[in-house]
């Protein structure tokens, strides 16, 4: 007796047109969401920052800058910092009683790593 199969041939490549568009407009997405974040963190330090001022100088050198490297490996950092010379100071004397710093990483990492999180979610179907 004879067997029976059956073969099929694939013509077209759908999935991997799709996947690298996906992959772009995750990426994308992430470096708007880096850049957004950013700002957002040095926003919430300025605005946190329990010490009184005198000269506006501590509060106005808090800054942050980001970087969103985009390729096969793909990059995303903030960095939430002082500009003056004594804001380190600022963080780690009197028991950390004007630190700002660690307090933005917390509740901004936090924000944005939900967000991410959510995106990637809805967008690859996960949980």
């Amino acid at each position: 007796m004879a067997s029976k199969h059956s073969s099929f041939t694939w013509t077209s490549d759908t999935l991997t047109p799709k996947m690298k568009r996906a992959f772009s407009a995750a990426t994308q997405y992430m470096s708007k969401l880096t850049a957004y974040y950013s700002l957002r963190g040095e926003t919430y330090a300025k605005s946190k920052a329990k010490w009184t001022d005198r000269t506006g100088n501590a509060r106005s050198g808090l800054s942050s800058s980001y970087e969103a490297r985009l390729g096969d490996t793909s990059v995303f950092t903030i960095d939430i910092y002082h500009r003056v010379p004594y804001g380190i100071w600022l963080e780690v004397r009197f028991n950390q009683k004007y630190a700002i710093i660690n307090k933005t990483i917390e509740k901004t990492g936090k924000d944005f790593i939900q967000r991410a999180n959510d995106m990637l979610a809805r967008m690859f179907g996960g949980q």
